[in-house]
């Protein structure tokens, strides 16, 4: 994900196939279950990549990530949804924040 392509993403509405999170938050199961059920809808969508970018409206940024937050994002899917569907999780810096892309 590059720069460029985040800058376009921030001036959209969201879509079917982009959605803005006020933040990221995995910890509970309510939240593990939010997140996939998300995701899964972004796959039942048609043509393309779809994105979920986290800490975007406020540009609040996030902070403290685990270092293996895209592969505990990973696991909270694989165990939720069959089949597993194949994510990407980018921290791209923006306006002096951090924001979280996930790529569908």
């Amino acid at each position: 994900m590059n720069i460029n392509k985040v800058r376009h993403l921030v001036t959209q509405d969201e879509s079917l196939k982009l959605d803005f999170k006020l933040k990221l938050s995995i910890e509970l199961d309510s939240e593990k279950k939010e997140l996939v059920k998300d995701i899964i809808a972004m796959v039942n969508t048609h043509g393309g990549r779809r994105y979920i970018i986290f800490d975007v409206r406020e540009i609040v940024g996030i902070e403290d990530l685990s270092e293996n937050i895209e592969e505990r994002i990973q696991q909270i899917i694989a165990n939720r949804s069959m089949p597993p569907v194949t994510i990407a999780f980018d921290v791209i810096s923006y306006e002096g924040k951090k924001l979280g892309i996930i790529t569908v």
